[in-house]
């Protein structure tokens, strides 16, 4: 199974990791066993502080579906101890929110501070709402496991944003149908449809507009400002445009790469890093820009080196496209010296 293709996810706390491990251990898989091929130990992944890649702990989780096999229901007994007290401040802000509708556009808003490897998305077609899960991108080994995993994570938030259970319409499910469904109705409440052309949990939309009984406007201000900047900060050290300025600055000593290039080194298609790059709100020109940008100041002032000679090193066809994107830096950054034209 090559991790590398997986999902991309920002780095998080290991609580994830932990709550994997001890569910291996209920199943009789030994640490060694779930960790095997890591860089982790049981201890390291204790370690206050500690984080870990989605790649790290899809790795993990891989080597818990091999050791166990891809049984049905085995996602769902994981799932249900993902508690709103193992998200942090992401689990905070669902809890003062006003509405269940401001708790799903919260939790789906920041769901990159979450351990999901889906895409899940809220619809609302006439009296039906509807959350979606699309689990496309996972190996398929690892499919049932992780929709029933975050499946039953859902359920356990809403009975604990609502203190009593509100069940779905119906769910429906593009897995094969298992030899019993009773591990779905004790977990999820009804039996799933299988067989779907997607994988969705359908509820009545009115539950939607449901006040929260402990919502709060400033507590739910507060959390989503730290959610924000929660956020920022993973993604400025782990996520993909982190992984670009990594590929970019490894290139330094030559002449910078194309998009390509850099999707290449990535694994990814060209396509799919720029459609990633603008989920994270940037895009592949403005990091080469911010690059340049910097380097610029630098081979000028500090190396000394000559416009053209820097204008060929980061790129440019000729000295004035150089110079002309100088002004333009310059004008957006006033502050920044102007050391040479």
């Amino acid at each position: 199974m090559i991790i590398s293709d997986m999902p991309l996810r920002l780095s998080h706390p290991t609580t994830s990791a932990l709550l994997l491990l001890d569910f291996a251990a209920t199943q009789g898989v030994a640490p060694e066993d779930v960790l095997r091929g890591s860089r982790w130990t049981a201890t390291s992944l204790a370690a206050a502080g500690a984080e870990i890649s989605g790649s790290e702990e899809l790795h993990l989780i891989a080597n818990t579906v091999t050791a166990l096999g891809d049984r049905p229901g085995l996602g769902l007994e994981l799932g249900v101890r993902y508690h709103l007290t193992a998200y942090g401040i992401w689990g905070f802000a669902l809890m003062s929110a006003p509405t269940m509708r401001a708790a799903f556009e919260t939790g789906l808003r920041y769901l990159d501070l979450t351990y999901s490897y889906l895409d899940i998305r809220l619809s609302c077609v006439g009296s039906e709402a509807s959350l979606g899960f699309d689990a496309s991108e996972l190996p398929p080994a690892l499919r049932r496991f992780l929709i029933e995993r975050d499946l039953a994570a859902i359920a356990t938030i809403q009975r604990e944003l609502f203190v009593q259970s509100l069940l779905p319409r119906r769910i429906e499910l593009a897995l094969p149908a298992p030899a019993s469904v009773e591990p779905y109705v004790r977990w999820l409440g009804i039996a799933p449809q299988f067989g779907a052309t997607a994988n969705r949990v359908i509820f009545d939309a009115q539950a939607l507009e449901q006040p929260l009984p402990q919502a709060s406007p400033l507590a739910a201000q507060l959390a989503e400002a730290q959610c924000r900047q929660l956020l920022s900060q993973r993604r400025a050290r782990s996520g993909l445009a982190a992984q670009v300025r990594d590929s970019l600055l490894r290139h330094v000593g030559g002449r910078l790469p194309d998009i390509e290039t850099v999707a290449a080194e990535l694994q990814l298609t060209s396509r799919t890093l720029r459609r990633k790059l603008t989920a994270e709100g940037t895009s592949y020109r403005a990091l080469l820009e911010e690059l340049r940008q910097t380097l610029a100041e630098a081979l000028l002032g500090t190396a000394g080196m000559k416009v053209a000679e820097v204008a060929s090193r980061l790129g440019y066809a000729e000295s004035a496209s150089f110079l002309h994107a100088r002004k333009r830096w310059r004008t957006q950054n006033p502050s920044r010296p102007a050391s040479v034209t």
